[in-house]
């Protein structure tokens, strides 16, 4: 039996409690019975009727709906959305203005996405910035498609409320044309829905989708828009059917860098025996922008100037934020030490901003890998609990770059031998949360290596990740030993 933790950053102290911790155990079973024949032929009889009359009757729903049934909707709604397509990720907010106009407190709402397989984060919150807490509803092959937000607190009826859901979307965004010379002006398209989608009737909505400033569009689709600057107006609508997919698209100039981050490795070591916490982490980028038509020429890119550079998708550089206590600062590939590297102290905020600078700048279609790492004192991020045995390890979830869009994750945090009891934290849902061990210098048994891993990862989801773990007692009993896979639940429960 293994145990899945689930709650919030906020519920901490509970969850050290227990009072979040939930164990999940299938049971099943088959009652003998025994009937006459004549009995059995009528059980039988009487059950395919009923599984006739059940598949005439979805069939009719089928045929009149013509998609899955959309919730019972007791209330009016009004959304403002807004589109901002200015980085290489795709954010949408939308306000949410509701109207109880029913008999009975409203509690729950649901929301869609109409592209699970670029979503990378979903989040809502209310007019004063509280986070509203969701659930799964629906997965589908690319991932969750639909939510539950539980209202706190209940909107009375004849009472009205607004929220605030924001959806950040990955790679959505598609070069067209695919090729481009260097120094090109680099041109994206959006296909998105016109339309928040929504499972509920939606009486009044508008939509602004907001791109870079510049040239601005080359085509967009034409259907009551308002062109302000960089920005474009659509509506207002009324009357807006639930699930309504009417085709958005916006052609237009982003000459932001699109660095997509394919694959990232976070790894931590804490070592109790240096006093230190060990942080590595390795970065694999691809330019996801316009390819590179024709050769690449430094010497064009000296006659362009400075400027003109900074004015294109070329990525030249990359600036992280490490904690103000970091030292021992590395910065290498495969190849070696790479020089051109920057570091500059944050006092006011208390952080380290580096700045790393790749071996060649990085173009349409390029590629690049690295990995830096730093050192950290051990105070800074593990903790003794006094109301509760054992260590705490308070680590961010990861180290990224502004606008980001990383690919796949993975978190890998490597505990002292003879750490047990391994518990993990994290208000963001995380996969595939299991233990695995390695074995080092003076090791006897090795030591357990804690892996999470997540698809689709963004600035919105950098937040602090627990880790719990107890040391082995000296005189422990053999019998109150606990295996370490007991005790890390596995990703099938989730954190939602």
């Amino acid at each position: 039996m293994r145990r899945c933790l689930s709650g919030t950053a906020a519920g901490f102290a509970n969850y050290y409690n227990k009072q979040q911790v939930k164990s999940f155990k299938v049971r099943s079973g088959t009652a003998a019975t025994t009937m006459r024949p004549a009995a059995a032929a009528m059980r039988i009889a009487l059950g395919l009727v009923a599984v006739l009359a059940l598949l005439a009757t979805t069939a009719l729903a089928t045929a009149t709906t013509g998609s899955a049934a959309a919730p019972q909707q007791t209330f009016s709604q009004a959304i403002t959305r807004a589109i901002d397509l200015t980085s290489q990720l795709v954010r949408e907010t939308a306000t949410i203005n509701i109207d109880n106009t029913g008999a009975t407190p409203l509690e729950r709402y649901e929301l869609r996405t109409p592209d699970a397989a670029h979503l990378a984060y979903v989040g809502v919150k209310t007019k004063a910035s509280a986070e509203l807490p969701l659930t799964v509803l629906q997965t589908g092959a690319a991932g969750a498609e639909a939510w539950e937000v539980q209202l706190v607190p209940p909107v009375p009826p004849g009472e009205k409320v607004s929220m605030v859901a924001t959806f950040v979307y990955i790679n959505k965004m598609v070069p067209l044309p695919a090729h481009a010379p260097l120094l090109a002006p680099q041109k994206m398209r959006l296909d998105h829905t016109l339309h928040f989608y929504s499972p509920y009737h939606t009486h009044k909505e508008r939509t602004t989708v907001t791109v870079p400033s510049g040239p601005g569009v080359v085509s967009k689709t034409e259907n009551t828009v308002a062109v302000d600057g960089n920005k474009l107006t659509y509506g207002p609508f009324t009357d807006i059917a639930p699930l309504d997919r009417t085709e958005l698209f916006v052609h237009f100039e982003n000459n932001a860098p699109f660095a997509a981050v394919t694959s990232l490795v976070r790894t931590l070591e804490v070592s109790h025996w240096g006093n230190n916490l060990a942080v590595e982490e390795f970065f694999d980028v691809e330019h996801k922008g316009s390819k590179l038509e024709g050769q690449f020429s430094r010497l064009e890119l000296m006659r362009a100037g400075i400027g003109a550079v900074a004015r294109s998708n070329i990525v030249q550089s990359f600036t992280l934020q490490l904690p103000g206590a970091a030292a021992d600062i590395y910065y290498r590939d495969v190849i070696g030490n790479i020089s051109t590297s920057t570091v500059r102290p944050n006092v006011a905020k208390g952080v380290i901003n580096l700045t790393l600078e790749p071996r060649y700048p990085l173009v349409g279609g390029w590629k690049t890998k690295w990995y830096h790492g730093w050192n950290q004192p051990l105070s800074t991020a593990l903790h003794h609990r006094q109301d509760a045995p054992g260590y705490v390890l308070e680590i961010p979830l990861a180290t990224l770059f502004e606008n980001a869009a990383v690919e796949k994750f993975e978190l890998r945090v490597t505990l002292p031998e003879g750490a047990q009891n391994v518990e993990l934290h994290a208000a963001v849902p995380l996969d595939d949360i299991h233990l695995e061990r390695t074995t080092t210098y003076l090791d006897i048994t090795g030591r357990p290596v804690l892996v999470a891993r997540r698809q689709r990862l963004v600035n919105e989801h950098n937040g602090i990740v627990y880790v719990r773990a107890r040391t082995r007692p000296r005189r422990a009993r053999a019998s109150r030993a606990r295996p370490l896979n007991q005790v890390v639940g596995s990703g099938d429960c989730g954190w939602e």
